[in-house]
């Protein structure tokens, strides 16, 4: 932001490309991450062990794959390679299409509502599974 101060020139284009790339990704490994919790906090809840290998790649996959093939996807919505605004600096410029809702907006969304509705089941299940309340 200091770089960008009173102007909107293109000062460090290689900066700007890889910031714009990572705030892609980071759009999508945040929520991810958050849905990675809550799955381990299920599991633990559920007695169920969190370090079996074909669960650990469903997490890998989360947290690492899902946001680089959006970086690499987001390719295909970019208007240009970036856009430079006055007082902020870099920022991501994708074209506002069917094609971006799906490649780029869907995932800040779905991941965070999976994560709530599983995190909601957490505690009911604990309470149903605990041995001071037995079922009905």
């Amino acid at each position: 932001s200091i770089a960008w101060a009173r102007t909107s020139a293109e000062i460090a284009p290689v900066f700007c490309d890889i910031s714009s790339h990572l705030a892609v990704g980071s759009s999508v490994a945040i929520p991810a991450c958050s849905f990675i919790i809550t799955r381990r906090l299920f599991h633990i809840i559920h007695f169920k062990s969190v370090l079996l290998g074909g669960k650990q790649l469903l997490e890998y996959f989360l947290g690492l794959g899902l946001p680089t093939i959006v970086m690499g996807l987001y390719y295909i919505v970019q208007g240009v390679r970036f856009q430079v605004l006055e007082e902020y600096g870099c920022g991501v410029a994708a074209y506002q299409s069917g094609a971006a809702i799906l490649i780029l907006d869907i995932w800040p969304l779905l991941l965070p509502v999976i994560s709530v509705s599983l995190y909601c089941c957490t505690p009911v299940n604990f309470l149903l599974s605990s041995p001071l309340y037995p079922a009905f």
